[in-house]
């Protein structure tokens, strides 16, 4: 028996208002809002009874399986494109998307076979659920302008792009067997089954501001926000029986597998033109992405004869999970000019929540011999981080990278002017990964027999758990080499913060600070180690004096950001040098190859090291460590025990 739901779905939705003019007295509002719901159910069962009175031989199988393949590919686009829009209220371009997936597929299959000659049978069952869903959310307004002068303006701007990703599957399968011989002749009984949870997840949400010009009379709000949720079960039961007179066996083999991919990338971009707003400036990027699975797998296997009785039995559970997001909030070659404060912010929530769980049992007894083995294991392989992935799910495309970084960006732009400066800035990039895995598996293993009892039972559980990411917050120049510049009233915070990395890094938000320092610094080094054809060995250290000078200069040097600016870098942390390497070539000069070591404690209470190898190179990236937020529990336990007289 056998049941199947294929479900394919490609859907695009357009809002757009393209290459016109709009003098509105009231509001703009250019909506493109997508909702899609698959809800599947496919369930097989099987049942096969055999019975003989004679003595010849009585067999039957058993099948049942179950399938649901959900594909889904949205693209949803709301947007302003060429267009000259006078509105007298709020601009508003919105596109959502919001998908739900929910597939459960089931499966059952029972053998039972009786006579009085030799009985065998075998039951067998599969299910599997397997869901992809890839989605472009867009939000944009593209070459266009929005009010006319600082006299003409329109009102508030909000451009949101947002998308919503549900998917919930439940793959289960239960096999039995029964063999059972009345005669002198023996009973075999073999179950087998195997279950199996696959969901991919590939979104790509963006809300753009990008060319013409906007005068806003009120606040200007990009946002962008990805929630992906992902709960996946797959669950296997097995029982084989074997019993007769004459010798008897019982073999079970179930397995869980459950694999989970999601790969999004989420943008909120102000680039190419100037902004001139009377209210607060916001460019915010968001991830949440939850992945949770839970596979289980359990055997059992009974065996008794007369003669001798023989059960197998073994379980297996495997989880494999990878989370990759790339997200940043951006202002690329832009001008913002505004009183109030302007706010570049990129956040990501990533989780793995994985649970495996494998049982074996098997029980044989007999007048001659008994022998039972049974075997668990469960494994939970899960990474947040780089990999591969085929984005456009073709076979002859190669495979290209999936980055896992977090960044807020404003780059070669410009914030304020010398005569209006802007309130606080704020560009901020927070990064939290986690990952939770447990893994338990269990073997028991009986055999008892007159003559002889043989029992062996193994176990093991394992996780392989990896946390990778960037984290980056910078203010400074682009690929060109264009500065960034700043006037502000307030404070300047350029903060970049990771929870959950084993290793990240953290590019130029205090890198492009010390660079300047560095450079600074390096013209003050103590000259008393100017000497030739001197000995390696010889060289002198700077003096202690000297050193705790320099170290005196690089605490306050560093509450500067651009210090011809005249701004203040006052972020939520406290900044300690805690050591100063200098190297000298072999005729005791300075060289510019010398690092810095700081301790940085975030407003948190985390405490990073931050060496900074190279500050004289412009290419410069902060090495960071920081605690990992990594829960691994395995638990493994095995009985055997014979009986013999």
């Amino acid at each position: 028996a056998g049941a199947v739901a294929v479900n394919d779905v490609t859907n695009s939705i357009t809002a757009l208002v393209a290459d016109s003019r709009i003098d509105a007295g009231g509001e703009l509002t250019v909506t493109a809002p997508s909702g899609l719901l698959i809800d599947a159910l496919a369930v097989s069962v099987s049942a096969d009874v055999a019975v003989s009175s004679g003595s010849g031989v009585t067999a039957d199988i058993a099948g049942a399986g179950a399938y649901i393949a959900n594909d889904v590919s949205t693209t949803t686009t709301a947007s302003l494109l060429r267009a000259d829009v006078d509105a007298a209220s709020t601009v508003t371009v919105l596109a959502t998307d919001d998908t739900v997936v929910d597939g459960d597929a089931g499966a059952g299959s029972l053998g039972v076979a009786v006579g009085k000659g030799g009985t065998g049978g075998a039951g067998v069952g599969f299910s599997a659920v397997d869901s992809d869903v890839r989605t472009t959310v867009t939000a944009s307004v593209v070459d266009s302008h929005l009010g006319t002068s600082t006299t003409d303006r329109v009102g508030a701007l909000s451009l949101t792009a947002r998308s919503s990703v549900l998917i919930e599957a439940i793959a289960a399968v239960a096999a039995a067997q029964v063999a059972g011989a009345t005669g002198t002749s023996g009973g075999f009984g073999v179950a087998l089954a195997g279950s199996w949870v696959g969901n991919v997840v590939a979104n790509t949400t963006s809300a753009v501001l990008s060319g013409g010009s906007a005068f806003i009379a009120g606040t200007v709000t990009i946002k962008a926000t990805d929630e992906t949720t992902v709960d996946g079960d797959a669950g296997t039961g097995v029982l084989a029986l074997g019993l007769g007179k004459g010798a008897a066996g019982g073999v079970a083999g179930g397995g869980a597998v459950g694999t989970n991919t999601v790969v999004n990338v989420v943008r909120a971009t102000i680039s190419g033109l100037t902004v001139d707003a009377t209210g607060a400036v916001e460019v915010l990027a968001e991830n949440k992405t939850s992945v949770n699975v839970l596979t289980i797998g359990i055997a059992g296997a009974l065996a008794a004869g007369k003669s001798g009785a023989l059960a197998l039995a073994g379980a297996g559970s495997v989880s494999v999970n990878q989370v990759a997001i790339d997200i940043a909030a951006q202002v690329v070659s832009a001008t913002i000019l505004t009183t109030s404060p302007v706010t570049v912010e990129a956040t990501d929530t990533s989780s793995i929540r994985a649970t495996a769980g494998a049982a074996a049992l098997a029980l044989a007894g007999g007048k001659a011999a008994g022998i039972g083995v049974a075997i668990g294991v469960s494994v939970s392989v899960n990474e947040v981080g780089s990999f591969t992935f085929d984005r456009d799910q073709d076979a002859d495309t190669d495979e290209t990278p999936a980055l896992h970084r977090t960044r807020a960006l404003v780059l070669a732009s410009t914030l304020g002017s010398a005569p209006a400066p802007v309130g606080n800035v704020a560009v901020k990039a927070r990064a939290t990964a986690t990952i939770e895995a447990l893994t338990i598996a269990g073997a028991v293993g009986v055999g008892v027999g007159k003559t002889a009892g043989i029992a062996g039972a193994g176990a093991g559980a394992g996780s392989g758990n990896t946390i990778e990411s960037v984290v980056d917050a910078i203010l400074g120049v682009d690929a060109l080499g264009t500065r960034s510049t700043v006037y502000s009233s307030g404070s300047v915070e350029v903060r970049a913060a990771a929870e959950g990395d084993d290793e990240g890094t953290i590019d130029a938000s205090l890198g492009s600070v010390m660079d300047d320092l560095a450079y600074l610094e390096r013209t003050d080094q103590p000259d008393d180690s100017s000497t030739t054809d001197v000995d390696e060995s010889e060289i002198p250290v700077p003096d202690p004096t000297d050193v705790a000078n320099d170290k005196a200069q690089y605490q306050l040097l560093a509450t500067a950001l651009y210090g011809s600016l005249g701004l203040l870098f006052t972020p939520d942390i406290a900044v300690t040098v805690l050591e100063e390497y200098i190297e000298y070539d072999s005729e005791g000069e300075i060289t510019t190859q010398f690092g810095i070591r700081w301790l940085v404690r975030d407003s948190l209470g985390n405490v990073w090291e931050i060496i900074d190898d190279n500050p004289l190179s412009a290419t410069n990236a902060l090495r960071v460590t920081a605690p990992s937020l990594i829960t691994a529990d395995t638990g493994a336990g095995a009985l055997a025990a014979a009986f013999g007289k």
